[in-house]
């Protein structure tokens, strides 16, 4: 390649990492900043920082790239320095994604008390295959089963494929729309609770051997608009101040309807000492939205949280079915106090 043409290749590479860079620092501003919350847009570009930064730095990897060429044949050119600058939405990346990334190098202990699987699902209120999608969960044999958006039609289709006879203790809370919920469980419960959320939401004490977990099913507001962003906000307040006061042996399962990415979710992580299953065994971004689409899910709504209290043994993200979103599966035990 010619002079020019070196040159020329070396000025689009400087565009894409200065382009890159911008982003980077936007999205640096996004994930920190409670204006986040201004719109369903941003909130949704918060909840995907992790996914753009990694692109922002793949495109600011090959703008360098184009600029070695010229730079080869001056190595005193200033297109040094823009090549440098690529560091920059890398750096951003780790800087946001750690706790997403921090699951492979922490230890994996497994606990030495009760063991419990659980599985979390959204069915969809808009499920057009019900009966397929409850045999399919049904199939997993789990101990305890949250399932959300919980329709009169969902609740025929477990019915019909024969929830009642595999599972004694029930929690049903059957509504149409998005707002029904319950947990199937072949563990003993007692003092089931409506957590009074603008979503939906219910508290319980699962009775294992000696011992006893609180559980907390939830399904956050959707921010879907302007008009649901204070719902949801409400959602995460009314919630947080619950879990700031439950023990260590706590679990939460649902859809938040935010992650990682969103301010909110940060807070209640840190103020009722919990820690999302998927980072804990670094399974990725674990998305789980939308999952009715052809294109990879692109926003992990569903969460496993756990107390300190609790080990994660075992983690799965279930396959596509006929909701629209994924649903997980986790193996937890408790962790023995220290002596």
């Amino acid at each position: 390649m010619n002079r020019s043409g070196l040159r020329l290749t070396a000025w689009i590479g400087t565009a894409m990492v200065a382009g890159s860079l911008t982003l980077s620092l936007l999205l640096l501003l996004i994930h920190y900043l409670p204006a986040q919350e201004f719109s369903p847009r941003l909130m949704a570009v918060a909840g995907m920082d992790g996914q753009l930064l990694l692109l922002c730095g793949g495109v600011a990897l090959f703008g360098a790239a184009l600029m070695m060429g010229e730079i080869r044949k001056n190595p005193g050119s200033w297109f040094r320095y823009s090549a440098a600058l690529l560091a920059v939405p890398w750096l951003a990346f780790f800087f946001v994604a750690h706790p997403i990334l921090s699951g492979w190098s922490e230890p994996k202990p497994k606990g030495s008390g009760a063991q419990l699987s659980l599985l979390v699902q959204n069915l969809w209120y808009r499920n057009e295959d019900p009966e397929a999608l409850a045999q399919q969960l049904l199939a997993r044999n789990s101990q305890v089963m949250v399932l959300l958006e919980y329709t009169p039609a969902h609740a025929v289709a477990f019915k019909d494929a024969g929830a009642l006879g595999q599972y004694q203790y029930r929690w049903e809370l059957v509504e149409p729309y998005g707002h029904g919920i319950a947990v199937f469980s072949t563990i003993p419960f007692i003092n089931p609770q409506d957590l009074e959320l603008s979503g939906s939401g219910v508290s319980m004490e699962l009775q294992l051997p000696d011992s006893s977990v609180e559980l907390f099913a939830v399904h956050f507001n959707a921010p879907t608009s302007v008009w649901d962003i204070p719902r949801w906000r409400s959602d995460f307040e009314r919630a947080t101040a619950i879990l700031e006061q439950a023990g260590p042996r706590t679990v939460v399962a649902g859809d938040l309807n935010a992650d990682w990415g969103h301010i909110r979710f940060r807070q209640l992580l840190a103020q009722a000492d919990l820690r999302d299953a998927q980072d804990v065994r670094s399974v990725g971004f674990a998305t789980t939205w939308p999952a009715s689409a052809h294109f990879p899910t692109l926003l992990r709504l569903d969460h496993v949280l756990l107390g300190q209290g609790m080990e994660l043994n075992s983690f799965e993200r279930l396959p596509r079915n006929s909701s629209d979103h994924r649903g997980l599966l986790a193996g937890l035990s408790l962790l023995e106090p220290a002596p």
